[in-house]
């Protein structure tokens, strides 16, 4: 045989090999790599170490929620995501640091993001959302000083308040970090009668506004003054003093607290 001839066979034999392989990729694929279950499921997610910053390498286990084996463990990437993927139909505990979390596997796949700096653990993206506004307003407002503030008062009154008027809404969030922001909306309605008195129609309208800043308050837990800088605009002091049911007189208005503030 000659050498042009073995070159020739071995040419046709790779050939062959390689439509081999191509044949039981495309048409024996579940035959040859094995069929998926197509009642399991993925667990993934992202791992925060706070609202800015990823967790990156970052340990995350998983265990039977009945029995507390450890079932698979992985590691965040280099974007803080990690993944379990086949994922049988049960419940499960997913473990991040010092915190866990239960989820029930059944119909689709969950998606689970964690924030270590979270009290709870989770990265709930309503919060992360107030926290990058915030920031914003935050930045914004750098140049915008108040003038002199006690802290530890700043901290006491420091919350999420509202305010109920007649036919006006108002919300006032001042944060420990010397941010606040503000809203108000006024909603007005009324009826249309003819010269008889008969009511011939209805209307309505209302109106939006909204503000953010950094503030300052110098006083006592009965009294004082709250000094507001809004964005663009000039200073303004205003008076307050605490009243019953954790409800403060501020500039004349009646401000309830609701809850802890939503800042960073």
């Amino acid at each position: 045989m000659f050498k042009g001839d073995v070159m020739k066979y071995k040419g046709l034999l790779y050939r062959l090999c390689f439509l081999l392989v191509i044949f039981l990729f495309c048409f024996q694929g579940d035959a040859f790599w094995g069929k998926k279950n197509k009642n399991s499921f993925k667990i993934y997610g992202f791992v925060w170490a706070d609202f800015e910053r990823g967790a990156m390498n970052f340990p995350v286990l998983l265990f039977d929620s009945k029995t507390g084996r450890l079932i698979a463990k992985t590691k965040t990437n280099i974007f803080s995501k990690y993944k379990f993927k086949n994922i049988p139909v049960g419940v499960y505990v997913v473990k991040v640091g010092k915190f866990t979390k239960e989820v029930s596997v059944s119909t689709k796949n969950i998606k689970l993001d964690f924030n270590l700096s979270a009290p709870d653990g989770l990265m709930h993206h309503s919060d992360r959302f107030v926290y990058n506004a915030a920031k914003e307003i935050e930045e914004q407002t750098k140049g915008k000083d108040p003038g002199k503030n006690n802290q530890e008062l700043m901290n006491w009154i420091a919350g999420e308040y509202y305010s109920y008027q007649g036919n006006t809404e108002r919300k006032l969030m001042l944060c420990p970090n010397g941010v606040f922001y503000d809203s108000s909306e006024s909603s007005y309605s009324g009826t249309m009668s003819d010269a008889g008195g008969n009511q011939t129609g209805a209307w309505g309208s209302g109106s939006a506004d909204s503000g953010n800043g950094r503030w300052a308050i110098r006083g006592n837990k009965q009294s004082g003054t709250i000094t507001f800088c809004y964005k663009g605009k000039d200073c303004n002091t205003v008076k307050y003093y605490a009243m019953k049911d954790n409800c403060f007189k501020i500039n004349g208005i009646t401000f309830c607290y609701k809850g802890k503030p939503r800042c960073r």
